[in-house]
């Protein structure tokens, strides 16, 4: 595996910090209900979120509806949700199910023999559903007819938070139909093959990254939101690495996806903005609503990008079809919200993606 880093000179750098330049936007929120998180599009372009005891739909025109999750907890976070090749919803909840919705709002709940804390879920083109459990260190196949197929993701050494160092979250369908799984806790990302292989390509950082999203660009490359050293990474299929900082500090990138324009958009939870990145690694920043805590982001077929607000249990649709006006945004204190945030890992805060 080949690793890079970009990184820019000592006194660019330097001044970045001290006033990084942040662009305006056309914002427009919808309220959708506590605890907006994760987001997916539907082919018929609506938006899926996670939420507090279930998932939400919006439509680029700004329609909303809810679905209740019964095994879902108010406390505990949905934690993923994806579509499947039908259209219809599943979902991976905290308190250890998993969910189905279909094309009528049905919902039929599912539960390993052995509950952990499902935080990761993709469905293969065949309709097999995998997710990923971050307490029990491991990866689940399900079929309704074949029922629960664990494997166990291998170890790495040292000591972590988690009852398993493998800690794997967000899981995705790549483009070679392989599980693309993120690790948290070794700052890695596992690929499960069609055959049950498994590899794994860690990042530079190692468990310092704290990776919290993925997703794979156009061309192929995954991305990564590098929480824990406020980077994004670009990752190829053969594990070559290269991380491009943000500029703004305490960022905490949380998701990752492509946009309509083709490059990767993040959100910055830490920050309140979205982040939009270009191949050769030239980072934008756009101003959100102060105290908007910004997670899920994906990109509408209405040519906008799609952010859940956390802090403010909204949905907001942010356009730059506007000619954008830089400016000179002063920096918010590091302990704004971040030395809050981790004060409260356990409680308020997102629980599912970041370790304290």
């Amino acid at each position: 595996m080949k690793v890079a880093r970009q990184v820019a000179g000592l006194a660019g750098a330097f001044a970045v910090l001290l006033s990084p330049s942040v662009a305006s936007a056309a914002v427009k929120t919808y309220n959708v209900g506590a605890n907006p998180g994760r987001m997916v599009r539907a082919a018929d372009g609506s938006m899926w979120f996670t939420k507090a005891a279930g998932v939400g739909q919006i439509t680029t025109a700004g329609a909303v509806r809810g679905v209740v999750l019964p095994a879902a907890k108010p406390d505990k976070d949905v934690l993923a949700l994806t579509i499947a090749p039908d259209g219809s919803v599943w979902a991976a909840e905290a308190p250890g199910s998993i969910a189905h919705v279909d094309g009528a709002g049905k919902v039929t709940e599912f539960t390993p023999a052995v509950p952990g804390m499902p935080a990761g879920i993709a469905v293969a083109p065949d309709g097999q559903v995998v997710f990923s459990d971050a307490a029990l260190g491991r990866v689940t196949r399900f079929g309704e007819a074949s029922g629960f197929v664990d494997q166990v993701l291998g170890n790495v050494p040292g000591p972590y938070s988690r009852m398993d160092p493998a800690t794997p979250t967000e899981t995705i369908l790549g483009p070679d139909q392989a599980f693309w799984i993120l690790q948290l806790a070794p700052g890695r990302v596992g690929r499960l093959a069609a055959d049950g292989s498994l590899s794994y390509r860690s990042l530079p950082s190692g468990p310092a990254s704290n990776p919290t999203g993925l997703a794979f660009a156009r061309d192929g490359a995954v991305w990564i939101a590098e929480a824990g050293v406020n980077r994004i990474a670009r990752m190829t299929i053969d594990g070559t690495v290269h991380e491009y900082p943000i500029p703004s500090p305490d960022a905490e990138p949380r998701a990752i996806a492509v946009g309509p324009d083709g490059a990767m958009w993040f959100t910055e939870f830490g920050r309140d903005r979205v982040g939009r990145i270009d191949n050769a690694g030239n980072v934008t920043e756009y101003a959100l609503p102060a105290g908007s805590a910004p997670y899920g982001i994906v990109g509408g077929t209405d040519g906008a990008i799609w952010v859940s607000l956390w802090g403010k249990g909204q949905v907001a649709r942010v356009s730059t079809d506007t000619p954008a006006t830089a400016r000179a945004a002063a920096r918010r204190p590091a302990k704004s919200r971040k030395s809050a945030c981790d004060a409260r890992r356990r409680g308020a805060c997102p629980r599912d993606l970041v370790l304290g």
